[in-house]
């Protein structure tokens, strides 16, 4: 799976771009607590935050143009944008 990071996350994160190998039933939970436990700057961004909160209030995983949930599930073969949450008014 290719991970982009969009500002802030690659200055948190150190990089703009990660690539992982997921198991099968991979979420996106799952990816927020793997990047928490790589990457303490982006654990320290979420706080003590729900993971299902911060999905909505932190941070957006964005696959093929559409918001992913936190139970949504991941492929290895996804490319996977995490960009700050887009808000309307």
């Amino acid at each position: 799976m290719e991970i982009k990071l969009f500002s802030p996350f690659d200055k948190l994160a150190g990089e703009k771009n990660i690539v992982i190998t997921t198991k099968e039933q991979f979420t996106v939970k799952d990816l927020i607590n793997f990047l928490c436990l790589n990457y303490p700057q982006i654990k320290n961004f979420i706080g003590n935050m729900k993971i299902e909160d911060a999905v909505y209030w932190r941070l957006s995983i964005v696959r093929d143009g559409v918001l992913l949930k936190a139970e949504d599930k991941l492929r290895n073969e996804d490319k996977i944008f995490i960009i700050t949450p887009i808000m309307g008014g």
